[in-house]
């Protein structure tokens, strides 16, 4: 696999005229990659004492062109689409991993920027040199393109080259007075679609944020509290008069006893 890391590796150099070797080899080091795109040969320039030479070094994949990755935005109150709340931004966060051909991980996923959006532009990316990222409308709905994502790549890993597929993916902060987004992936007719459920959104699909139906307390100028304490100075009320006219009877029946002695 060609990449950044051949620069500077050093190679001997002969000069072979009728299958014959002529000179001794003397060392050079590639100072120079030139990729052609979709093809599998890049070509090397090499230094050998003052002389310049041209080889090419056969990678071992094609070299893949750049992708865009497109997600939506939606808002909901209750089960109807409202538009974009005045005032509010969304921050989202890209992420990538390298998988095989049969989507197994070979790396841990990394964070390669986040961009703060609001309904009609990119507020901010971090870093600066993040993909740029531009809003879209189509259909009436807040649409994003992440541009110039590379489809392939490599890593080293203990000691040795890796290749697969880049795996991109969307996570978003929480949006207040919302519920927590849903990653989603929608039918045709607008519904989710069935048996879908992950904690990001992929290429293509949907993020929904719920608004949030909390209590509401009573309104100023309301009943409030007024007929619970009603109710209960009635209460201590008639418990005062009942005290009273048994202890009235008591009295009397006393008296009674008293005259008959």
């Amino acid at each position: 696999m060609v990449d950044i890391h051949t620069l500077g590796r050093t190679y001997y150099v002969y000069e072979i005229v009728g299958g014959k070797v002529v000179t001794d080899g003397s060392t050079a080091t590639i100072n120079n990659i030139e990729y052609t795109a979709g093809q599998k040969t890049a070509y090397a320039t090499l230094d050998a004492e003052n002389k310049t030479a041209t080889i090419n070094i056969t990678n071992s994949r094609t070299v893949e062109k750049e992708i865009d990755f497109e997600f939506t935005k939606i808002w909901r109150d209750g089960s109807t689409n409202i538009g974009w709340p005045s005032d509010t931004t969304i921050t989202v966060t890209l992420h990538k991993k390298l998988i095989d051909n049969q989507s197994k991980d070979l790396t841990t996923p990394e964070v390669i920027a986040t961009y703060k959006l609001s309904s009609n532009s990119v507020e901010n990316k971090s870093p600066e040199s993040a993909p740029e990222c531009t809003p879209l409308v189509k259909d009436g709905k807040n649409m994003y393109r992440i541009s110039g994502l590379q489809s392939a790549g490599s890593v080293i890993k203990d000691g040795r080259t890796i290749s697969g597929n880049w795996y991109y993916y969307i996570t978003e902060d929480k949006v207040s007075g919302y519920q927590d987004p849903k990653y989603v992936a929608l039918n045709s007719d607008g519904s989710i679609m069935s048996g879908y459920k992950l904690n990001y959104v992929e290429n293509g699909q949907e993020i929904i944020n719920q608004k949030d139906s909390s209590y509401t307390l009573p309104s100023t100028g309301g009943h409030g509290t007024l007929p619970l304490t009603g109710a209960g100075a009635l209460l201590l009320l008639l418990a005062g008069t009942a005290l009273t006219v048994r202890k009235l009877l008591i009295q009397r029946n006393a008296g009674k006893g008293g005259g008959s002695e």
